[in-house]
């Protein structure tokens, strides 16, 4: 429990001096041409991202880079185990990339600003009109080049077991049609969620073959949130028994 709320300290000062930088950040998005604003939230992703990590003292591995598009019209799609499931995929993907958001997060200073900066997209689940709007908005986002991610389960799963894939999240992707990405991902669960304290652990990222636009089975939504949580369930079950 102590390490618990010295975490909780360090990471109270961590988003103080994220705050200090944030109008920083805003004046240099201004001036700056779109490749190195891109570059620069790329930075500041990857040092929030692996700070939080990192500060649990948890270490994070990452296979399949090599699969990664070099384009930036992805949409990535991956299971949902925990809270520090953003911040690996922030912290240690070389992409930078925003992601769909409980509308709740909005409320909570510092943190959302920064959430915008990155272009995440917050969802008001409970108002089917705003859920609509903010679809499109993060279609609008993916198609400018600034990629999102997915967590089709719509909830963190708090284990290591994969909720079902809602088809309703993955039409997203196809909106946008975007280059799909799978991620699957392991062990960010046992850092918070299986005591509730912090606690160290090893999160493993894989990254599966991705999916493109004109591929077939994105022609049907259903058939292809099934394949995506197969592939996925397939790989935890591939990580784990390795590990």
């Amino acid at each position: 429990m102590i390490i618990s709320y010295l975490w909780l300290f360090f990471y109270v000062v961590f988003m103080l001096f994220a705050f200090c930088v944030l109008p920083l950040y805003l004046l240099l998005r201004l001036i700056l041409p779109r490749k190195w604003n891109k570059w620069l939230i790329r930075c500041f992703g990857n040092f929030w991202g692996s700070v939080t990590v990192g500060s649990t003292f948890s270490r994070v591995s990452v296979t399949g880079k090599e699969l990664l598009p070099e384009a930036d019209t992805i949409c990535f799609v991956s299971n949902h185990q925990g809270l520090f499931d953003i911040p690996a995929l922030i912290g240690y993907l070389p992409k930078p990339m925003g992601f769909i958001a409980k509308y709740e997060l909005s409320r909570i200073p510092i943190l959302s600003q920064w959430m915008k900066a990155i272009h995440c997209v917050f969802i008001d689940r409970k108002n089917a009109r705003k859920t609509v709007a903010s679809f499109n908005q993060a279609a609008s986002i993916i198609k400018a080049g600034n990629p999102v991610v997915i967590f089709p389960e719509g909830t963190r799963s708090r284990s290591p077991q994969t909720g079902t894939f809602h088809a309703g999240s993955i039409k997203l992707a196809l909106m946008a049609k975007a280059v799909i990405v799978p991620i699957a991902i392991d062990g960010s669960w046992l850092i918070y969620e299986s005591r509730k304290r912090i606690r160290r652990a090893t999160i493993r990222i894989a990254i599966l073959p991705p999916i493109m636009p004109d591929d077939p089975i994105t022609r049907d939504s259903r058939n292809l949130t099934l394949h995506l949580q197969r592939v996925i369930m397939n790989r935890l079950s591939q990580i784990r028994t390795n590990h």
